[in-house]
């Protein structure tokens, strides 16, 4: 998954032909993996999602899918992938999506 999560096209053209037959926790580890891959290369991973492939799709990389980050660190990324992806035409989706769970946090909508 470190080829993944750094963004190398082919490691990411790999995980899509091989995420159909994963089962639940593979699938959550790809998608992790991929989802790291967006500030590196937003445009590969943009063409890898599709919703043919259940846990290979936009709401499921662009939904932060991550279990344990240090806090700096996932704002790092969230800052890192916005950029990114704003460079990039097709990108406007993954991005609100990114926008909006993060809009939900506790530390943005005010509820503790």
């Amino acid at each position: 998954t470190a080829h993944l999560a750094r963004g190398d096209t082919r490691g990411l053209y790999v995980a899509s032909l091989l995420a159909p037959g994963r089962e639940a926790a593979s699938s959550a580890t790809l998608n992790t993996a991929i989802a790291l891959a967006i500030p590196h290369n937003p445009v590969s991973v943009l063409n890898i999602l599709t919703s043919r492939v259940l846990s290979l799709n936009v709401e499921q990389v662009c939904s932060l899918p991550f279990y344990v980050m240090p806090e700096p660190e996932f704002n790092q990324y969230v800052l890192d992938a916005i950029r990114a992806l704003y460079k990039v035409p097709a990108g406007k989706e993954c991005m609100d999506i990114m926008i909006n769970i993060v809009g939900q946090s506790y530390g943005f909508n005010g509820k503790h």
